[in-house]
């Protein structure tokens, strides 16, 4: 540090956006790809390192040359002179673009979540995998008539007991298989109607963790008694209509040439979040549900269906009553004799989210190839080194040796170090090696091995990001 001399790898070229042949390694070349609102604090943070003889660990923003902004994770250890004056910093610089993006998709993700459940027309829930609320929702603690915070620790059964005999079996067997539970027929009563028979139509979907273990539920509860009541008093003239549509899982609706909607089924009211009441009283179109960017594939439809009789399938969106989207896939075909059509609508969602799912899955595979490429490129670099360098595990495994340390003890072979160094059977009583194990601090102190050979060590902590366990 005293000569002011920088070497930097052509990766570490690369990663700042500037070409080695071209361009300079130096502080100001570092400091001028610096994002402007992070330079101040990346500088003070290899300032406090040096300062405090600690290890350097920084992340920042850089600007590359073409103006794309990349992120870099630092880490970087200082060699000091017997007077602790700084003589060298040595280190590596990771691009972790990808993960800052995922860790911001996944506060979006959670704002997201929080959202809905303060705003959704449904009751929501999550229970762990004895049963107990973990988290629940005004409209579904309204549903229960009980206090959302008079749920949270409780098994279903202390809170709901008429209707636990009924759930619980079945709840567990999604919890035991993985398989989720939809469009669920749940009737019973709560205590907030004592005495009163209710219905409610529930989606039972199993929470798993990275490794794809089944970790509890998440529960959708959609109060239906209103409308049974009265899909029963209106079951007399429209028997003919519910037996064809009523039980189908695909949403279908029934409307004119001037776009209006006359009748639909229940996945339809499901799919749009609308009830057969509010589309009876309302004057509820295609054209209302539709985004307006669909305007165009809609007069499409319209022509097509007027010259052939049938349109589709096409993939659009609807907008919801909540103001929501749905993703779908929409077939028309007219009624003979009438000016009417019947619409065929199927909710595409859990397709899109299983891409998406696949897609997360990919890049995180893509990640862990990155990160263990970075390291594989440290284990190289530190290969090259003059200086004996090894990796140890908690239990005295060498876990790496660089060349050096393996030209002066040989292979390690799965040994331990004290046996690997030293051919001891036990560690060695002078060693001080695993303080950093107990301080998370770095340990310098010298040794002579039982050869008489005198050797300054410096113990860092190290940690793998990609070790399981």
């Amino acid at each position: 540090m005293s000569t002011g001399e920088i070497i930097w790898t052509e990766e570490l070229f690369r990663l700042f956006g500037l070409d080695p042949a071209k361009d300079r390694a130096g502080f100001d070349s570092w400091r001028c790809a610096l994002h402007p609102d992070d330079r101040a604090e990346a500088e003070e943070r290899i300032a406090t390192a040096i300062a405090s003889h600690s290890r350097l660990s920084s992340e920042y923003r850089v600007v590359l040359p073409s103006g794309d902004e990349r992120w870099i994770s630092s880490l970087g250890d200082t060699t000091y002179d017997a007077n602790g004056a700084p003589l060298r910093m040595s280190g590596i610089c990771i691009d972790i673009t990808a993960r800052k993006r995922t860790e911001e998709l996944a506060r979006q993700r959670l704002s997201e979540i929080e959202d809905l459940y303060r705003n959704a027309p449904v009751g929501l829930c999550v229970l762990d995998r004895d049963l107990r609320f973990l988290r629940i929702n005004e409209r579904l603690a309204e549903i229960n008539g009980v206090p959302a915070a008079d749920h949270i620790g409780k098994h279903v059964q202390d809170v709901l007991p008429h209707l636990a005999g009924a759930v619980e079996p079945e709840m567990r067997r999604v919890l035991e298989t993985g398989q989720p539970r939809l469009d669920i027929e749940v009737k019973g009563e709560t205590p907030a109607q004592p005495g009163v028979g209710r219905s409610w139509l529930e989606q039972w979907l199993p929470i798993t963790d990275a490794q794809g273990y089944v970790v509890g539920l998440s529960i959708v509860v959609e109060e239906t008694t209103q409308r049974k009541r009265t899909e029963a008093a209106l079951a007399d003239n429209e028997a003919r209509l519910r037996l064809m549509i009523e039980t189908s899982p695909i949403a279908i609706g029934f409307g004119d040439s001037a776009g209006r909607i006359f009748e639909a089924n229940e996945a339809f009211y499901r799919l749009t979040g609308y009830t057969r009441q509010e589309l009876q009283a309302s004057q509820l179109g295609w054209n209302q549900l539709t985004p307006p960017e669909y305007a165009e594939l809609d007069r499409e439809i319209v022509a097509t269906l007027a010259a052939t009789g049938s349109a589709g399938p096409y993939q659009k969106e609807y907008i919801r009553k909540d103001g929501s989207r749905v993703p779908l896939l929409l077939s028309v075909s007219k009624l003979a004799g009438r000016d009417e059509h019947v619409a065929f609508i199927v909710d595409i969602t859990s397709r899109i989210a299983a891409e998406e799912a696949l897609r997360r899955a990919e890049e995180e595979r893509r990640v862990g190839e990155t990160v263990r490429a970075e390291r594989q490129r440290l284990f190289e670099v530190l290969d090259t080194l003059p200086a004996m360098i090894c990796l140890l595990t908690p239990d005295y495994h060498v876990a790496f040796a660089n060349r050096s340390f393996r030209d002066t003890f040989g292979e390690s072979e799965g040994r331990r170090c004290y046996e690997y160094c030293f051919g001891r059977a036990a560690p060695c009583e002078y060693c001080r090696t695993y303080e950093v194990l107990a301080t998370g601090k770095p340990v310098h102190w010298e040794m002579t091995t039982p050869g008489g050979t005198v050797m300054d060590v410096h113990d860092l902590p190290f940690t793998d990001p990609t070790a399981r366990g």
